[in-house]
């Protein structure tokens, strides 16, 4: 006598997902990873905004702690400053690496009534421009402005 036993597998036909069921949910998943990646190049040029932001702002608060220690330069311009891509100085000399350019302007105010003399406050504006060897027409230009009083007077 042969027995015949019938298995049923846990995999029927009955359940599972169709062909349809599975290409519209890679599509949705294409869908989303495109998205994703649409955003990359943004958000990559802004981390690379902000971190040039953040070294113009170190260079010009190092510029004018220096003239702080030592206003050396009249009224008018101040000889180009040069730094590099990490924010190191170069020199006044512009060179292949260098990356950003920063130019100082002195605006000397007298007190009321008074003479200009060197006690007197200063308006320092500080225009930076990067990339300064750039080729390209397009240029940041990052104006900051403070002024410094010095209270020295005779």
């Amino acid at each position: 006598m042969k027995l015949y036993v019938h298995y049923k597998s846990k995999f029927s036909s009955s359940a599972g997902f169709t062909l349809a069921e599975v290409s519209l949910a890679v599509a949705i998943c294409v869908l989303g990873l495109m998205g994703v990646l649409a955003m990359l190049p943004q958000a990559l040029a802004s981390a690379r905004d902000a971190s040039a932001r953040t070294q113009v702002t170190r260079i010009v608060e190092e510029r004018l702690s220096d003239f702080r220690a030592n206003p050396t330069f009249s009224s008018g311009n101040s000889p180009s400053y040069y730094y590099d891509i990490n924010g190191l100085y170069q020199g006044t000399a512009s060179r292949p690496t260098s990356h950003f350019q920063v130019i100082m302007y002195r605006v000397a105010h007298a007190s009321a009534g008074e003479s200009y003399n060197v006690s007197d406050s200063v308006d320092i504006t500080v225009k930076v421009i990067w990339p300064c060897r750039s080729r390209s027409p397009i240029k940041t230009y990052d104006y900051f402005t403070t002024t410094i009083t010095c209270y020295d007077k005779p």
